[in-house]
This record gives C-alpha cells, sequence and structure tokens, in this order.
C-alpha cells in the first residue's frame, strides 16, 4: 500500500511540473504609454489580458531570459509591443499568439543568437526591430508569409551569411537594414523574392562584404536605394546587376575598388545618384556608366585621372563631385 502511494504521489507531482506554466519574469515593470507611469509587477508566466491592461502600446521590462510558446497572447488592441534591454536570448516558435492588430514589435538590445521557423511568421507586423542583438542565424523560413512587413531592422548583429531564400512571400518589404554584420558576401539571387518590389532601399553598410556575386541583384527591376559603403570590395561582377532597370541611389563609398566594368549597368537605363567615393585607387569611370548617371560623388579620391574627369564632365554636362582630399579638387 505505501508503495503504491508513493508511485501515486510520484506520477502527481510529474503531471504537475508538465502543466504547470514556466514563469517567464520575476519582477518587473510596465507601461502602456511612452511617457506614462511604471507599473510594477511580479511572477509574470505570459503577457495576458489577465495580467496588462488592454492598450495599443506596451512596454514590458525585467530579466526575460526566454519567450516560451504562448508568452504573449491574446492582447487583442495591442499595436506596438517593446521588450528592449530584456537580456532575451531565445524565442520559441509560437511565442506570439492571437495578436490581430499588433504592428510593430521591438527587441533591441539583447542577447538573441538566432531566429526560427514559426516566432513571426504569418504575423500581420509591419515593422520588427531585431538591431543590437548576437544573432549568428536566421533559418531560411523565419521571415516567410509576412504579408504586412514594411520594414525589418537587424543591424550590428553578427550575421555572416546573406540567405536569398530569406522573405518568401513577404511583399511589402521597403527597408531591408542589416547594417554592421559581418556578411561577406553578396550571393547570387539574393533578392530573388523582392522580383515585385519597386521602393525597396537595401542597407548592407559596415559588414565585411569583398565579393558581388554574379546576378547578386537579378529579379530586381527599379531599386529605391542600395548601401553597400565601407565594405571590402575590390572589384564588382559585371553580371551583378543583370535585369535591373532604374537605381535611385547606389552607395559605393569607402571601398577599395579599383575599377568598374564597362558593362556592369548594361541593363540600367538611369541611376540618379552614384557615390564613389573614398575608394582611392579608382581613377576614372566608364563612359558606358556616365551615359546613365545624373549624379556623381567621386570625392576624396586620391589617385584621381584628373583630365579623365574632366574630359567627362565636359562631354556628357554631368554633375561629378571631386571635392574633399582629391588631387583634383
Amino acid at each position: 500500500m505505501i508503495v503504491k502511494n508513493v508511485i501515486l504521489f510520484g506520477i502527481l507531482c510529474v503531471t504537475c511540473l508538465c502543466t504547470t506554466e514556466k514563469t517567464i519574469f520575476r519582477n518587473g515593470w510596465y507601461k502602456t504609454n511612452r511617457s506614462g507611469k511604471k507599473i510594477m509587477v511580479s511572477k509574470v508566466k505570459s503577457i495576458n489580458p489577465h495580467d496588462f491592461p488592454a492598450s495599443k502600446y506596451l512596454k514590458v521590462s525585467s530579466v526575460i531570459p526566454e519567450l516560451y510558446q504562448d508568452s504573449v497572447k491574446d492582447l487583442t488592441e495591442l499595436e506596438d509591443l517593446v521588450l528592449t534591454e530584456c537580456g532575451l536570448q531565445n524565442i520559441y516558435p509560437g511565442a506570439f499568439q492571437n495578436l490581430p492588430r499588433l504592428a510593430i514589435i521591438n527587441l533591441r538590445d539583447n542577447g538573441i543568437k538566432s531566429i526560427e521557423k514559426g516566432v513571426f511568421n504569418d504575423l500581420k507586423l509591419k515593422i520588427l526591430f531585431l538591431h543590437k542583438n548576437e544573432i549568428t542565424h536566421i533559418d531560411g523560413e523565419a521571415f516567410d508569409n509576412m504579408t504586412a512587413l514594411t520594414k525589418i531592422k537587424l543591424n550590428h548583429n553578427a550575421l555572416t551569411t546573406w540567405d536569398p531564400n530569406w522573405f518568401k512571400n513577404t511583399p511589402s518589404i521597403e527597408v531591408l537594414s542589416f547594417r554592421r554584420n559581418s556578411i561577406t558576401e553578396v550571393p547570387t539571387n539574393a533578392f530573388k523574392n523582392f522580383a515585385n518590389t519597386d521602393n525597396l532601399i537595401i542597407y548592407l553598410s559596415n559588414n565585411n562584404i569583398s565579393r558581388i556575386s554574379p546576378n547578386a541583384f537579378t529579379g530586381l527591376v527599379k531599386v529605391n536605394e542600395i548601401w553597400l559603403d565601407r565594405n571590402w570590395l575590390t572589384s564588382v561582377d559585371e553580371s551583378a546587376f543583370t535585369g535591373v532597370q532604374q537605381i535611385e541611389k547606389l552607395m559605393f563609398m569607402r571601398n577599395k575598388i579599383r575599377t568598374l566594368p564597362d558593362d556592369v549597368f548594361s541593363t540600367v537605363k538611369s541611376i540618379t545618384h552614384l557615390n564613389m567615393g573614398s575608394n582611392h585607387w579608382l581613377q576614372c569611370i566608364p563612359e558606358s556608366i556616365v551615359k546613365i548617371v545624373k549624379n556623381f560623388d567621386m570625392a576624396n579620391i586620391r589617385h584621381l585621372d584628373c583630365v579623365c574627369v574632366k574630359d567627362l564632365k565636359q562631354k556628357y554636362k554631368v554633375e561629378i563631385n571631386i571635392n574633399g582630399r582629391s588631387k583634383c579638387g
């Protein structure tokens, strides 16, 4: 009889442990508007309408190492969620549930290492802030089916590769910001899932990019801005921009580019602004490129061929800025 009771007690204990919700944080506070007062809370098992008031804005502050499944749920009025500087490291699939109006999630300044499939998929987010984390891995399907997403910010992370499979069926994207990572290459068909996007801004500044692969930007037709400044480029593949027809701003400053191929923009009809500044070994620009560019910036280029630049300006009546430390200035 005693043995049976012990076994029964053990089973009950295991059952309790399995069904008890995990506490996501012990002590913290929240605000329901940016300038509002802090409301203290403790022993929070989930961010839900029973423990948090209905509001459009919610900022929660505490030490929150992990967000488990159903950690944030059923807040039907919530539009803007802020969980910054919380020490957050892991987010499990299904962490955000039944949040029909949620448009912005800000997870800046945490310690997130990876983004898995099932965390953000199918949410109706418009803006997702993931900058200043420690992200080294993003699952190939992590940003699929985010049909309302217009802006994603992943600056100041530790990504080393760009995955062309990201962002399937995410057609509303306007801003991709991946500054200050450690990405080494823009691969072939890097932006194949943005073929129907006309106003895309791509920020890849301050990475470790030393190579732009053939057909890297193929699939894009009209691009608003491409920022590739402050990388380690010495050249650009002649087919990198094949298929692209129009670029408003193309920023290559502060690389180590020595020359641009004559046919690098063979399909491009117009570039409004091309910045090649501070590529110190660049001497001149091919005439085929000058014909399609409205404004050049070639400031601070130490080895610029002044005669070549002067001839291009006179022949094509084009604006070429050569101010700064250039010997032609």
